[in-house]
C-alpha cells in the first residue's frame, strides 16, 4: 500500500472497475465532478462522516484486493497493511482530519482524494513492511447496517465509493496507465448520484462480502443503463 498510495510504478495492471472508458481526453483533477467536496462534507452528521470514512477504507480494500496475485506478494502486503492500519487507527481523529480543507486548499476535491493522497500515506506508513502476504478482506460495515441506513446515509457511502475509485484512477493516469476516469465522470454527470443509488439499491446484495462488492455491481448496472440510453 505504501508503494501504491505514494505513486510507485509497481502497479502491475489496471483494475477493470466498471468497464472500459471511452477514448476521449481525460479530465483533470480540479475539473472532475467530485461528490463529497468540502462544501458538501460540512453538511454531514457525525455518523455520516464515519460512514464516508469507512466507505473510503472498505473501497480501498476492495480495489487493492483486485491486485492480489500469487506472483505479486507486495500487492497482498499492501492490502494487509491497510487492514492492519484500519483495525488499529480507524477510530482516531486523523481519519477525519482534512487538514488541506482547513487551510483553504483542495476544497473542490473530494474527501477521499485527501484521504488517499495525504492521510493514508501518513497514518498507515508503518504498517506495510510488517504486513503478511496471505490475502485478507477488509470489512468494517455490515449488510445489516446498510439495510438500516436512510437513503441519505446510503448516498454518503456510495459517494465515498465513487470518490475513492476516482482518486485511485487519477493515480493510474499519473503513471500513464489506462484508467476509467472519463467513464466515472460521465456516470456522475449523466446518471447522477440519485440515479446511481437507485441502481445500487436494485442489486441483490451479497451479504457475505463487504459492501463494495455489491456497490460495484450497482455501478455496472448504472453504466449499462447510461450506455443503452445513449444508443450505439
Amino acid at each position: 500500500m505504501n508503494q501504491l498510495v505514494k505513486g510507485s510504478k509497481k502497479l502491475p495492471y489496471v483494475i477493470v472497475l466498471i468497464g472500459s472508458c471511452a477514448s476521449i481526453p481525460a479530465v483533470q483533477a480540479d475539473e472532475f465532478p467530485w461528490l463529497m467536496t468540502a462544501y458538501h462534507y460540512a453538511d454531514l452528521s457525525e455518523e455520516q462522516e464515519a460512514i464516508y470514512r469507512d466507505s473510503y477504507l472498505e473501497t480501498m480494500g476492495f480495489l487493492l484486493y483486485g491486485y492480489v496475485d500469487p506472483r505479486n506478494p507486495e500487492a497482498a502486503r499492501a492490502l494487509n497493511g491497510l487492514i492492519d492500519c484500519t483495525e488499529q487507527t480507524r477510530q482516531k481523529n486523523s481519519w477525519t482530519n482534512y487538514f488541506s480543507w482547513f487551510v483553504g486548499k483542495h476544497g473542490e476535491k473530494a474527501g477521499a482524494w485527501l484521504l488517499y493522497n495525504e492521510v493514508t500515506p501518513t497514518v498507515c506508513s508503518d504498517y506495510f513492511e510488517k504486513a503478511g502476504t496471505q490475502p485478507r478482506v477488509l470489512q468494517v460495515r455490515s449488510h445489516k447496517e446498510w439495510k438500516s441506513w436512510s437513503q441519505a446515509d446510503r448516498s454518503v457511502y456510495v459517494q465515498g465509493y465513487l470518490d475513492t475509485v476516482a482518486a485511485m484512477q487519477f493515480r493510474l493516469e499519473a503513471q500513464g496507465q489506462p484508467n476509467d476516469l472519463d467513464l466515472i465522470a460521465q456516470l456522475i454527470t449523466t446518471v447522477g448520484i440519485e440515479g446511481i443509488l437507485r441502481d445500487v439499491e436494485g442489486i441483490e446484495f451479497e451479504s457475505e462480502y463487504p459492501l463494495p462488492w455489491s456497490i460495484s455491481r450497482g455501478l455496472g448496472r448504472a453504466k449499462d443503463r447510461m450506455q443503452q440510453a445513449s444508443g450505439p
